[in-house]
């Protein structure tokens, strides 16, 4: 596959981020993986863009990433 053959759809179809974000995380049109806390309720977060405003702050790697209001919606869905 080149890279011009790489779209959204094969974004998708490689990696089946619908089938395991459970509408939190997703592919967004630019090939970058986004969060959505609050899944369509709410606004989406670009992880690429999290990572590179980490990495210009000069914060180390591995980095943990949390999301206070998925964890907040989903104990609100369970319960």
């Amino acid at each position: 596959m080149t890279k011009t053959d790489w779209d959204l759809e094969a974004a998708n179809a490689t990696y089946n981020v619908e089938g395991w974000g459970s509408g939190y995380f997703s592919i967004n049109p630019n090939g970058n993986v986004i969060a959505k806390p609050l899944q369509e309720d709410g606004g989406a977060i670009d992880i690429l863009e999290v990572v590179n405003e980490a990495r210009s702050r000069g914060l180390g790697f591995p980095l943990v990433i949390r999301f206070q209001d998925l964890l907040r919606h989903r104990v609100e869905c369970v319960n």
